[in-house]
């Protein structure tokens, strides 16, 4: 009882010298409620040496009712002798009797708990097990300090405090115990490990199973990882069984038993360790408790069960098929840029869940199985240098938007039935940015004609034991388990994010750096009709990042009163080559983490930078910081649009610029805020319901939307130029009719959409120009209702059709559902 005695001693002695315990020259304490006589000799023992030598005189008097008691059940003479011989029992006279004697400094009354006529004690500073219980707050790690030697509370004191804190749940909290058990583990840990196979053995000493055969995972999460334990074996998962309840639960331990796959079944010959002679002695036992027969000593048996076993047979049961590879067509195929399929997989499972009226998830992990990227190489290419650099550098711009991806998701804090369900991904480390070692197991290049990148990935729901989650079907068993291949084109503009700047000196080293980006060949850019377009020409052109504002500022400005511009173009230079520098190394959402500030800091130099120029008054000769600070991270023509300060007939404002960079993040948490909170309400629900998951998702990517960096763009004088177009997160800005051209390469592209690996949701797929064309006749039909089912719609000169398409068949599909009688024709002129 180390921690209880010292913590008492402890409180006694500061509260003596605070005065607190008592306002008269008599100082008074009350310790009652502990049942065991050592901790009432040590607490005098202790009291009574270290105030021996002091001008404080103490005296210490046990109740006569609790030493009766206490001794009785004692087996230490030594501690009962002690007692006798200091006097520390009050056995001839009562407690109060020395209350009211007033003689000493400090009155130590014990065990007054059971005595009559206590009223004149009430007011005492009382110490009970209770209050030092309390006192704890949840951190029990304090009272095992010495059963980790060498260790820092830090590295054991959260598993510690998590699964006392799950203990005392389901039983009360008996600090007494808890010491007592601090004492036996004295100096036996070297390792949270070890703590936590010492925990989980003792637990049948607080009425729960223990588990030694499996030891179960301790991690982050808010779930009870006893709740499943405790509600076997204290019958909760079987209050308000029906009959066919429990014909399931027969059939399951019917046929564990006579699975040959059966871990536990039986051919297992360690029954009688377990306190049964066999299996079908544990069955008939477990059924027997199912069915509520002779609870108390069914119970008893079964507390002396691993509760791995019963886990095994009853919820997790191995038996049904033999587990078969997966193909491409058993795979759920899904597309879209990656928070959109991500956050829709792990919904999906959560619904799944919630449809299969599953009790105990606490774990969605997502594996990488297979990628297949489409660098124009196939393995059996003999270039394998150039195929390569090839696979690399493509993998890397796919991993700069998957690296930390998931840990994003995971910061929503999920939980499902009141718990906290943890997301992770097993296999993270195939993304990492920092090295060029591929795991050419999972990762390899597609052949040469596929267009398509392809990534397999499973979704797995755990119990907090760390074990798959198992189903049940009709006629089968199966894992939670969820096979998706994500299917997407080099085309596709989340991969154009932060590509060309990959690599760049300025994401590299940290420096202050402010890139004019030029473009010679923009006009091209321009001619685009469509994204596909856009991206394939925008990688076609170069892209010269050599000039750096930051040093251009840095030499034009002499002035001295205009020196601190020279300081602010640096601190965002430098500013953004950290985030570059993150960006390269971690991924872009590593850097929309709840914990990272360079992105904050970025748009705080940006801003920093903007007020200092809308505050002051520039002379004629220093109006170029203006346009300096305009053209920043931008893409033009040509440098001359800075250095000769020619004016601006177009420009591309980039998705590394400042503005669209907090665009992106507001994007991102919005959707995933979104998703979040739609599953938030969505487990209030009766009825869990896939269709609603892929609408909310729909909807949630279609109003974050990203239409335009900044509504107008300054050109010449007090001229403007506005946004032309917008595809993904570049926005496009001009102001002079150009020049459609159409490339032979794009012509024949489009005749190859035709592939086997595009079906017809490719054509149908909606994006935001679908989603505009579409409430416009949404809002047509609701001025003309009679118009609804009779539409001429005429498109003049149209760039691209896959968005009509998609639009009139959106509208079409969503006419369907409201009125199923009509039939609707449709003609294409």
């Amino acid at each position: 009882m180390h921690y209880i005695v010292d913590r008492i001693v402890e409180k006694i002695v500061k509260e003596v010298l605070s005065g607190k315990m008592g306002t008269d020259s008599e100082t008074m304490v009350m310790i009652n409620g502990f049942e065991d006589l050592s901790i009432y000799e040590r607490i005098a023992s202790f009291l009574e040496q270290y105030y021996e030598n002091t001008s404080v005189s103490i005296r210490i008097k046990l109740a006569k009712k609790k030493w009766e008691k206490l001794k009785e059940r004692s087996g230490d003479s030594s501690i009962i002798q002690s007692m006798e011989s200091h006097r520390w029992v009050s056995d001839k006279e009562s407690i109060t009797y020395y209350r009211n004697l007033h003689d000493r400094d400090i009155l130590v009354l014990m065990g007054g708990e059971d005595e009559e006529d206590t009223g004149g004690l009430k007011n005492c500073f009382t110490i009970t097990p209770g209050k030092l219980f309390d006192e704890l707050n949840g951190k029990y790690h304090s009272i095992f300090k010495k059963a980790f030697p060498g260790m820092d509370p830090k590295e054991y004191g959260g598993v510690v405090d998590r699964l006392f804190k799950n203990l005392f749940e389901y039983v009360p909290g008996d600090i007494c115990r808890l010491d007592k058990l601090a004492e036996k583990w004295e100096g036996c840990f070297d390792s949270e490990r070890e703590f936590v196979e010492a925990f989980y053995a003792i637990l049948p000493e607080w009425g729960i199973q223990a588990q030694k055969i499996e030891l179960p995972r301790v991690g982050r999460g808010n779930s009870n990882l006893l709740k499943n334990p405790h509600d076997f074996i204290s019958r909760q998962k079987f209050k308000n069984l029906t009959k066919s309840q429990y014909v399931k639960y027969e059939a399951l331990i019917e046929d564990y038993g006579s699975d040959p796959s059966g871990k536990f079944g039986k051919t297992w010959t360690d029954w009688p360790t377990q306190g049964f002679l066999d299996y079908e002695d544990f069955s008939n036992t477990l059924l027997a408790f199912i069915r509520g027969e002779k609870i108390n000593e069914n119970r008893e048996r079964l507390l002396d069960v691993d509760y791995a076993i019963v886990n095994e047979i009853l919820y997790n049961n191995v038996s049904g098929d033999k587990k078969t590879k997966k193909s491409l067509k058993d795979c759920n195929n899904v597309t879209g840029e990656p928070l959109e399929v991500f956050l829709s997989a792990v919904l999906s499972a959560l619904t799944e869940a919630k449809a299969q009226e599953t009790r105990n998830l606490s774990t969605i992990e997502i594996e990488f199985k297979e990628a297949e990227i489409a660098t124009g190489f196939s393995d059996n290419d003999d270039d394998d240098d150039e195929k390569q650099i090839a696979l690399i550098q493509a993998w890397k711009v796919i991993c700069v938007h998957l690296n930390g991806l998931i840990p994003y998701i995971n910061q929503c804090n999920w939980d499902y039935n009141g718990g906290g369900v943890e997301i992770i991904c097993k296999n993270e480390g195939i993304f990492n940015l920092q090295t060029n070692d591929l795991d050419y197991g999972i990762i390899k290049s597609a052949s040469p004609m596929n267009l398509l990148n392809k990534i397999l990935f499973s979704v797995i729901c755990k119990d907090e034991e760390g074990r798959i989650i198992r189903l049940v079907d009709a006629d089968r068993r199966r894992d939670f388990r969820v096979e998706y291949c994500w299917r997407f084109k080099n085309e596709f503009s989340w991969l154009y994010d932060f590509s060309h700047i990959m690599g760049q000196n300025f994401c590299r080293n940290i420096e202050a750096y402010i890139p004019l980006c030029v473009m010679k060949d923009i006009a091209a850019v321009f001619s685009a009709k469509s994204e596909d377009e856009f991206f394939d020409v925008l990688e076609q052109c170069e892209i010269d990042f050599g000039y750096n504002i930051v040093s251009y500022v840095e030499k034009q400005v002499k002035d001295q009163k205009y020196q601190k511009f020279i300081i602010l173009f640096q601190n965002l230079g430098k500013a953004f080559s950290v985030f570059g520098n993150k960006l390269c190394k971690e991924g872009f959402y590593s850097c929309l983490k709840e914990n990272s500030d360079e992105l904050a800091s970025l748009r705080k130099a940006y801003q920093d930078l903007a007020e200092q120029i809308c505050s002051t008054k520039f002379s004629e000769n220093y109006r170029w910081i203006m346009d300096a600070f305009i053209h920043c991270f931008n893409i033009v023509p040509k440098s001359g649009i800075l250095i000769d300060e020619e004016n601006v007939s177009c420009c591309i404002v980039t998705p590394w610029h400042p503005a669209v960079l907090q665009k992106l993040q507001d994007q991102k948490n919005f959707v995933r805020g979104g998703a979040y909170r739609f599953w938030t309400d969505f487990q209030k629900s009766e009825k869990a319901n896939q269709r609603k998951v892929d609408s909310m998702m729909d909807d949630l990517v279609h109003m974050a939307d990203i239409q335009g960096a900044v509504d107008i763009f300054p050109s010449k004088g007090s001229s403007f130029i506005g946004v032309q177009n917008s595809f993904g997160a570049y926005s496009l800005y001009g102001s002079e009719e150009r020049e459609v051209k159409t490339r032979i390469k794009d012509m024949i592209k489009k005749e190859a959409i035709y592939d086997d690996e595009f079906k017809s949701s490719d054509f149908t797929k909606m994006n935001a120009n679908s989603y505009m064309i579409c409430d416009v006749l949404d809002d047509y039909v609701k001025a003309m209702p009679d118009t609804k089912y009779n539409l001429n719609i005429v498109f003049v000169n149209p760039t691209d059709l896959q968005p009509i398409i998609a639009a009139v068949y959106h509208y079409i599909k969503n006419v369907k559902k409201l009125s199923k009688q009509f039939h609707i024709p449709h003609k294409n002129l």
